[in-house]
Formats: C-alpha cells, sequence, structure tokens
C-alpha cells in the first residue's frame, strides 16, 4: 500500500526523493475531507445530499480528465467541466438552478485545486523534492487562501456598503 518514486527507462526522474506515500493516510485525508463537505454542503447550504455525492463524484472523473489535458496541452478545460456536470445533473432530474451552480462550485474547486497539485507534484518530482512536504506546504497555502477571501470579502463590504445590499430584491 506505499508507492515510491523510480527512475523512468530514459534515466530522468529522481529517486529517493523523500518517505513514501503512506496510501492508507492519504485516502483516509481524502474521506475525511470529503465526509466534512458533505455536512457543510448539506447542513449549511442545503443542498440535498445526493447532487452533493454527484458533484464529489464527479470532480474525481473531471480530475482525471482535467488531469490528462492539464499534462498533455498544458490547458485545464474547467469550464467545459462545469458545463458537462451542470448538463447532466439537469438531465438526470435537477429543477433548483442555485443547486446546481453550488455543486458545480464543488466540481470547479475540485478540479482546479486537483489538477494544479497533480502538475505541481509531477515538477517536484522531476526536481527531486520531497512531495509529501511538498503536498503539505500547498495544503497550508490552499487554507490560507481561504482564509484570506474571508478576510478580503469583509474588507471590500466595509469599504463599500453597496455590496451588502441585495439588487436582486430592489432592482
Amino acid at each position: 500500500l506505499t508507492t515510491t518514486a523510480s527512475s523512468t527507462s530514459s534515466g530522468t526522474g529522481a529517486t529517493g526523493t523523500g518517505p513514501k506515500t503512506n496510501v492508507v493516510r492519504l485516502l483516509l485525508w481524502v474521506f475525511v475531507w470529503g465526509a466534512l463537505l458533505l455536512v457543510v454542503a448539506t447542513q449549511v447550504l442545503n443542498i440535498p445530499a445526493g447532487w452533493v455525492l454527484f458533484a464529489i463524484l464527479m470532480a474525481f472523473v473531471f480530475q482525471m480528465i482535467n488531469g490528462i489535458s492539464q499534462g498533455i496541452t498544458d490547458q485545464n478545460p474547467i469550464s467545459s467541466a462545469f458545463v458537462v456536470t451542470v448538463l447532466i445533473m439537469g438531465g438526470i432530474g435537477l429543477h433548483i438552478p442555485l443547486v446546481g451552480l453550488l455543486c458545480g462550485s464543488i466540481l470547479l474547486v475540485s478540479c482546479t485545486v486537483g489538477v494544479d497539485m497533480q502538475q505541481d507534484r509531477s515538477t517536484g518530482w522531476r526536481l527531486g523534492s520531497n512531495r509529501t512536504i511538498q503536498f503539505r506546504y500547498q495544503m497550508v497555502g490552499i487554507v490560507m487562501g481561504a482564509l484570506l477571501a474571508v478576510v478580503m470579502t469583509r474588507v471590500f463590504l466595509e469599504a463599500y456598503p453597496i455590496l451588502k445590499e441585495n439588487l436582486f430584491a430592489k432592482p
């Protein structure tokens, strides 16, 4: 249940770049964050659990597809993943646009972060970095970005009070 970095047949690539990946811990990490996402989406945002699970499943599918595209062409077709997911959701019975938008957001963030981390880890492997430490620092960056987004939102809401108004309710 562990993997190691190995040299390619052409002799490129790094060997011995840090400890072996603990697959059990990685799967536990994915499961815990998926469960937390499910709880927050259903309890705080009132999204039906079935649609959240569907969005998580589609995120896994599109991370693989978009990861391959990113690796081959350096393009991440994230908008296509969003559109296809929302169209499939509409085709199988979604009638609430806000649920489609929020589930599409789950897919967008997951694919963006997942594909970026895949590309960064691939580059780190070529450069011989410790990918476990690299993963941890990337997670710190994601958490700090999320916290900073909340702080900056508060700053802009205080600086421009019109942003607090629901302009759709008062056209």
